[in-house]
């Protein structure tokens, strides 16, 4: 594991790696770094907008007790309050779902990183062996 909590991907830069081979690994990382602090930032703001859905629908629910004391311009607000709420909630869904969708790209692609380093790991295991047969699959 990494600092940030990350999975570590197999099969680092190495020396051995040829110019091509090494500029297609930074730019996976620098790929996979990207989606980490778009997935973190889309993550406070669910968060942050799943707080305010909450808050607020509790504000509504406590109004809505006192709505026979309330006056045409407070029961409006009330109004007003629902329809935010009910914005907030299309929103709130949305980031939910692209959150969903974006963490689990961000899995794939940091799987098929690894999985591309180990493959490297075996050819070049396979290479120091000397052996000339060929791997089934």
């Amino acid at each position: 594991m990494n600092d940030d909590g990350t999975k570590h991907m197999a099969g680092p830069i190495q020396d051995g790696d040829s110019d091509e081979l090494k500029a297609e690994q930074v730019k996976i990382m620098n790929a996979i770094k990207r989606d980490r602090t778009r997935v973190r930032r889309l993550r406070v703001l669910t968060s942050v907008l799943w707080g305010a859905f909450v808050v607020g629908f509790i504000m509504a629910s406590i109004l809505r007790q006192k709505l026979k004391e309330m006056s045409p311009m407070e029961s409006m607000m009330l109004g007003c309050l629902v329809i935010a709420l009910a914005l907030i909630l299309v929103v709130v869904v949305v980031c939910t779902a692209s959150l969903y969708i974006r963490s689990r790209s961000l899995d794939q692609r940091q799987v098929l990183a690894s999985l591309a380093g180990i493959e490297r790991s075996l050819q070049e295991l396979h290479s120091k062996r000397g052996d000339n047969d060929t791997c089934k699959t």
